[in-house]
């Protein structure tokens, strides 16, 4: 009698997940990213998540009335299409995303503020005459709408609507990340966003994340900026961002180098 109820307990469980698995979609959430922290990663887990590499690129601008209007999260699900957004403005976007969009889940993605300068330098600049320090010394010097876009990140943290996934815990061993870690960020997620699977699928789909991403993808690696930032780079970013990586858990005090 008892295996008899284990199995249908078992079987509701599998249907009920099946079911909403159906539609492939789960949950109503947004998707916010750091420019260069790893966007089509999370891209191509959420094509294996819900079935379709849909995407409905949304902004909060006003000057950009094809991509913000009421009900532009809404119309997305609507399609079929996930709604995504970098975070161009994090404060200006954490205030709509908590009022207007209040009963949506939200899913963050961030990276070591550092190394995001490292591969938009790189990203920007592709010519072979600049060395890698005046990639670097050029964003940092004229580009101060990516300053913005990596400030105030981490008032992100520490609130239940919003999942903050790290790409050192998403990009795995190949990225020189940990694979334990990405198994368990990828069963998070899923389970997050209304699309849950076993610790052996989410495995396996982090073993086919690393790679080609659409040709934004570089290295994809952790740590860059540890030798390819001069001294007075790292020491720039002590002094603008030491606060923050701290508070996002990049470092523990401002005695690093």
């Amino acid at each position: 009698m008892i295996n008899k109820i284990k199995y249908f307990f078992s079987f509701i469980a599998v249907f009920s997940c099946t079911l909403l698995l159906a539609d492939g979609q789960g949950e109503q959430f947004i998707l916010a990213t750091q420019p260069k922290a790893g966007t089509h990663l999370m891209f191509k887990l959420m094509e294996k998540l819900r079935g379709t590499a849909s995407t409905h690129l949304f902004s909060m601008n006003k000057n950009e009335p094809q991509f913000y209007y009421p009900g532009v999260i809404e119309d997305s699900w609507e399609r079929g299409e996930m709604p995504w957004t970098h975070l161009f403005a994090p404060i200006k976007l954490k205030e709509i995303l908590t009022t207007r969009y209040k009963n949506h889940k939200k899913v963050i993605l961030i990276r070591d503020i550092r190394d995001v300068y490292v591969s938009y330098a790189h990203h920007i600049y592709k010519q072979p005459s600049m060395t890698t320090e005046e990639k670097i010394d050029t964003i940092m010097d004229k580009h101060p709408a990516f300053f913005t876009m990596n400030k105030n990140l981490s008032i992100f943290l520490k609130n239940p609507n919003f999942l903050v996934v790290r790409f050192e815990d998403l990009v795995g061993p190949q990225g020189g990340g940990n694979k334990e870690k990405q198994t368990n960020t990828i069963f998070r997620i899923a389970n997050f966003i209304g699309l849950p699977i076993s610790k052996e699928t989410a495995s396996q789909y982090g073993d086919e994340l690393f790679g080609d991403t659409g040709g934004t993808f570089r290295k994809g690696k952790i740590g860059s900026w540890k030798t390819e930032m001069n001294t007075d780079q790292k020491m720039w970013m002590k002094e603008h961002f030491a606060k923050e990586l701290i508070e996002l858990g990049y470092e523990k005090n401002y005695h690093w180098h």
